[in-house]
Parts: C-alpha cells; structure tokens; sequence
C-alpha cells in the first residue's frame, strides 16, 4: 500500500513538473514570435528611411566590408549594391594616401568600438567610381553585433557646399577689399538705422570699437534728432544727396559730416550704405570766411558781452548786451556816467582802477567787481579793460561778463570739493596721491591708519624712498615713471608691500588713475589701496585647507566631487573618472553633473540639488547613474551645500556605487522566491497524504475493520 501512495505521490509531482515546464515553453514560443515580429518591423522601417534617405548609408560589418549600400550611396559614389557588397570600404572609397591611416584607425575601432571619428561629424575627401575625390560630411556611430563592432555611417556630399563658400568667401574678400580701401569712411545699416558693418576709417572717424559700433544705431552718432529720411521706408524714394549732418565722436568732439545715402536691394532685407567725409575742416574755414567777412560792428553788437567805451568818465558806447545787462534802454545809457551803473559798495574800487589806468599806473586788466541793474539789483561781473584811443581821445575799452553763473558753479565746485575730501577721510580705503617725483601731495586718514603716522610725517616724502620695502623700491621707481610718462595702463592693477611705521609689511591692491594739469599734462598720480594682507592669509589657508580636501578626496574608496551653482564640476577624485569614463580632457571642456544621472532620474536630481543649496538636509538619495558609454548603474548620493561667508557658493558629495549590493538583494529575492515555493510543494505534498491516510480509514471502518491511522486529525490540528 505504502508503494502505491508513493507511486501515486511522484505520478502527481511528475505532472504540474510537466504543466509547468509546458507553460514554460509556450511563454517563451509566445515572446520569441513577439520579438521576430518586431525585428521584422524595426528592420522594414530602416529599409524604408535609408531608401528614401538623400544621404549615403552604409554598414560595415568588423572586417571593415559592406553590408549594407542604400540607394543614395549609389547615386554619391557611382557603385551598385551589388558591386559594393562585401567589398572593403577603405580600399575602395578612400584616397590612397589616406587609407593607411583609416585602417590604422579602424584596428582601434575594431577592438574598442572608440575612435577619432566616432559619435561626430567630420569632414573628409572620398573618392567616387570614376577616380574623382569630392568633399564629403561623415557621421560613424558603432553598433555591437554578436560581441563584435560594426559600423554604421552616414555621407552627404558636400561637393556644391564647398563651392558656394568658396565662392562666397571670395566675394567677401572683394568687398572687404572695396570696402577698406575707400578714401572714406563706409557704414553698412538697416532699415531700423542698426550698424550692421562698417569700414576701418569709420572706427578712425567716430572713435568707437568696433564692438561699440556694432550695438549703435546711425541715429546715435548724430549730434542732434534729425527727422527719419523716407529713404528708409521707401527705396524708390529720391535719394537727397548730399546730405549733411552734425555728429559726435566718442570723446564728445563735435564733427560735421557730408552723406551719399545708398540702398541695397537684397532678398533677404533693406541696407543702405553710407558714404561719410568729414567735412569739419571744410566747415570750420567756411565759418571763419564768414566771420572774416563781417564787420567789426557787427561783431560787437552780436556779442554777448557787455562792450563799452569810456571817455571822460562817460558811456560813450555800449551794445545791445550790455544795455540787456542791467536792464536799461541803450539810449539811458549813452553819456551817462558810467560809475551809476556800478554797485554802490564797488564803486571805489572800480572808480579808483579806472584813474589808475589813465594816469598809466599798472593795473590788472581783469577784475572783479558788481553792477547795479536798474531794479537795484546787484551782480558780479569780471571786467577785462584795457586803454585806447577813440576819437583822438584816451578811451578805456571794457569787456564786462556775467559771471553770476560761474560764482554759482564755484562754489558748487567748493562744496563738492569739501564733500570729496570728507569722502576720502571716511573712505574704508587708502588713497594717495604723488607727483612726478613720487612725492606723496595727498593722504587720506584711511592711509595714515595702515601706515601708523600722522599726515604731517608723510605729506613731503618720498613715497618709494620711505614707505616702500627696500627690495621693490626700484622696481616701483620704473613702474611709476612709466604710469607718469603714459606708457602704461594708467588703470592697471597692482598688488605689492608697503612698510609701516614699525616696520610691518601690509599687502594693498591698488588701483591707479592718472592727474593731469590744465593743460592736459600729466601731473601725477592717484591711487586707491585696499588692505588685503588678511584676506590674502585667508586665501592662503583656504588653498591650504582646499589642497588637504582634495588629498583625502582622492584617497577615499567612493566618488568625491564638487560642483558650481549652474551644476557644472568643479572638482571630480580619480576613482570618480575611473566609475564614470570620462577622461581629465573630459573634465577641462567642461562636465555638466546632471549628465552622469540617467534622464529618468534627472529631473529629481535637479530638484534636489536647489533643495540642497537652499539649506534643505536630504540625507543620501539613491539614483541611476549613467556613464560616459551609456551603461548604467545605481548610486545613493549625499550632497551638502558649500558656503563662503554666509552664502552658497556650489554644492559637494559623495556617489557611492550600490551595484553590489543591488545584486546581493537580488540574489536573496531569488532564494527566498526559491524556499517559499519549496515551502508551498511541501506543504501541498504532506495535505495529499492526511487526506489519502483518511480515505483508508473510512474504506477500513466501512469494511468492519480497524483505522490503520490513529492520529490523522491530531496531526492535522
């Protein structure tokens, strides 16, 4: 009997064993028809994209053959399919002193799916069925076939291209050529009046960059708003030429130009060219032609100033200016005594250089003194007289100006200068000025700080001589008579020692302007110091700290790396490089960090990182990193941000590779898959049994005889 149960048990086993690996065989017949008709399909659309495509696509298989020849590479090259299929790529379409070099390249290719070519687009010279080299575009991408590397690429001829930037390439000569050579200045403009090019003289004339000029509209140069020419809206208009117009130049120089307007008709959009010739010279001898040409009454009353004659006390002349002046008509004016028109507490000094100037004592020919208006208000004027004769009579001859404006300005620029040295008292900076000789002529409180004296023991001195380490006295004695002779940046920076009253070198940045004369002659200089003596320690124990980082960095069995505000690596430890692929030259063009997260878990990434460089604690996060391949791999990442007094300044972390681990859970998934379907068999197994060991006792207790199993519904409980 027990044979039987057992027989029975295994029949049982043997058939769900049976089931199942049917089941098995089905899924698996299911999903290969699923995949061929799939195959099928991808390998239909790429017939019928290449077929259709103008560019040349062929695929070579690892031997560098043909497999593959679309009919836009038939119409390139001139060979059938038939004719290519199989046959070498590099002894058939490349040039023959290229083709050692190909398939030197294609061994490399071969074994590492990499080359100089691969993933870019490249020019090259091929050579077509007739013997002919033409220019071409390539494009190779690799494909992994059986553990080995093909290629795939795509070609356009780019024959015409070539000629079309040839040929344009000599236009632009010739008209570079025309245009730089012309005897004057060319601009090149839109219809908005935008500068769109100009010619070398035209820099020359207008004094601005050519980067300047470029962001200028012609309307900007102008000295004054002129109306819109109707040229610009319509080029059929009459072009009014020449047309003449007032202009600045950079400086501020005012200039007078003649234009000849031009318009261009393009396809693509409406330019006008210009042709300028200054025509200030021209102008200005027109203008003094004129002036030569006027009388000298006339001269006179058009002047602005107050002109008078005096003779025996009397106004015996004075122009409609002088009469606006003070408020009187000309003829209340005419023979009266001239010192009534005087202030009454000027009156003795005026009165007193006018005897002097008769009786042919010296007297300044240009004072100051104030009129009386005829509403009795007074104003200062300055007087610039001088003794002739009119009418056969001694006669001062008196220029008068109002100079109530200038006192105003004067003390304006008084002000301005009180307000100007309290700036440079309380200023957080040094500033010093020195003459030619290097001798300090201004110091400001801040400077006196840092150098520990008082400004009576530095006023007077040497600055090189005295303040100045011994070591680049002379060295500074060369930079500061090339700043005073113009022969350098007058702005330049520079960063060097000075020595204060106990003898303590104190570092200072300074920046440097040059002081001219009213001459326009360089006088001096002035200079603005910062003291960086501590932020220059700081940056040094910063580097300091920063050099031990990236020492315990690159010692660290994970990923260390650091990162900008924009997300852009900043600093990467050589296992990171290692785990990733990519190479130093990699890291110097530039690696954004969210390139090494696969895209389905960018956007989290970057939504993370703001977190993290807002101050947020995330703890690690766990991604899919990808590398520079395209193989990917899982990571948890911990990041803080960096800080630098107080603000972000980027972010840095850890990427701690869990590929191991991924598969060690995996594995224990499996096995416990495993045991519990041992489990659910074994159990199934022994309920078959208590319920065949009940059977036989019911058959038994139906028969009269003794159970033969006492203890069934104990086990079972």
């Amino acid at each position: 009997m027990n044979d039987q149960i057992k027989t029975k048990a295994q029949l049982i086993d043997e058939l769900a064993a049976m089931r199942q690996r049917i089941t098995e065989l089905e899924g698996s017949e299911i999903e290969r028809k699923q995949m061929e008709e799939l195959l099928k399909e991808s390998e239909e659309k790429f017939r019928v994209i290449s077929a259709s495509a103008l560019d040349a696509v062929i695929l070579i298989d690892d031997d560098g053959n043909i497999v593959y020849w679309n009919p836009a590479a038939e119409r390139i090259f001139g060979y059938t399919n038939e004719e290519m299929t199989d046959q070498n790529v590099h002894e058939i379409l490349m040039p023959k002193q290229y083709s050692a070099q190909f398939k030197k390249g294609f061994k490399t290719f071969k074994k590492t799916g990499d080359g100089n070519a691969i993933g870019k687009v490249v020019e090259l010279t091929a050579m077509r069925k007739d013997g002919n080299e033409f220019p071409i575009e390539i494009a190779v991408s690799p494909i992994r076939i059986k553990e080995k590397y093909w290629a795939s690429a795509i070609i356009r001829d780019i024959t015409e291209r070539k000629k079309t930037e040839e040929t344009l390439l000599i236009g632009e000569e010739r008209y570079r050529a025309l245009f730089e050579q012309a005897g004057d200045a060319i601009v090149l403009e839109n219809e908005n009046q935008e500068i769109i090019d100009f010619s070398d003289k035209a820099c020359e004339l207008f004094g601005y960059s050519r980067v300047e000029l470029l962001s200028m509209k012609t309307s900007d140069l102008q000295a004054k708003h002129y109306g819109r020419l109707q040229i610009y809206n319509n080029l059929d208009q009459p072009i009014e030429m020449p047309i003449v117009r007032d202009a600045l130049r950079k400086d501020g120089t005012k200039i007078v130009l003649e234009l000849t307007i031009v318009p261009l008709k393009t396809s693509g959009q409406k330019l006008f060219m210009s042709i300028v010739c200054d025509i200030t010279d021209r102008k200005r001898a027109e203008e003094k032609l004129k002036e030569s040409e006027k009388k000298y009454s006339s001269l006179v009353e058009s002047s602005q100033d107050c002109i008078i004659l005096i003779q025996d006390g009397l106004l015996k002349y004075v122009n409609p200016a002088g009469a606006q002046l003070v408020g009187y008509t000309l003829e209340e004016m005419i023979n009266k005594n001239f010192i009534d028109f005087i202030a009454p507490h000027s009156r003795e000094f005026v009165l007193k250089k006018h005897q002097d100037r008769l009786a042919g004592r010296p007297v300044p020919n240009i004072y100051e003194f104030e009129l009386l208006r005829k509403d009795g208000s007074t104003f200062p004027v300055e007087a610039n007289a001088s003794l002739t004769d009119y009418e056969a009579k001694p006669t001062v001859l008196a220029f008068i100006r109002d100079i109530t404006e200038r006192k105003r300005v004067e003390e304006a620029l008084w002000e301005e200068r009180s307000k100007s040295q309290t700036y440079l008292n309380i200023a957080g900076v040094m500033f010093v000025a020195l003459n030619h000789n290097g001798v300090v002529t201004m110091i400001n409180n801040k400077g006196c700080e840092i150098l520990g004296y008082e400004k009576e023991e530095i006023l007077g001195k040497n600055w090189l001589e005295n303040f100045l380490p011994e070591r680049l006295r002379e060295e500074m004695k060369f930079v500061h008579a090339d700043l005073t002779a113009g022969d350098i940046d007058s702005e330049a920076y520079y960063e060097n020692p000075i020595l204060t009253v106990e003898g303590e070198e104190r570092l200072i940045a300074w920046h440097n302007i040059i002081l001219v004369d009213d001459k326009g002659n360089i006088s001096g200089t002035l200079s603005s110091g910062e003291d960086i003596t501590e932020r220059k320690r700081a940056e040094k124990t910063l580097l300091e700290s920063e050099c031990r980082f990236r020492d315990m960095a690159e010692l660290f069995p994970e990923c260390i790396y650091e990162c900008d505000l924009e997300g852009n690596l900043t600093f990467v430890s050589q296992i990171g490089f290692e785990r990733f692929g990519y190479t130093s030259e990699d890291y110097a063009k530039g690696i954004d960090s969210l390139q090494m997260v696969a895209p389905v878990d960018r956007r989290r990434a970057a939504e993370n990182i703001a977190r993290i460089i807002k101050g947020e604690l995330l703890g690690g996060g766990e991604y899919t990193a990808i590398r520079k391949d395209g193989t990917k791999f899982p990571v948890i990442i911990y990041s803080s941000p960096i800080m630098r007094e107080n603000d972000p300044i980027g972010f840095r972390g850890i990427v701690v590779d869990i590929t191991e681990r991924k598969r060690s859970e995996e594995a224990l998934k499996k096995q416990m898959e495993e045991i519990e379907k041992t489990n659910r068999l074994f159990m199934g197994r022994e309920y078959r049994i208590v319920e065949m060991k009940r059977e036989v006792n019911e058959l038994l207790e139906k028969l009269g005889q003794p159970k033969k199993y006492s203890s069934i519904d104990e086990q079972e409980s």
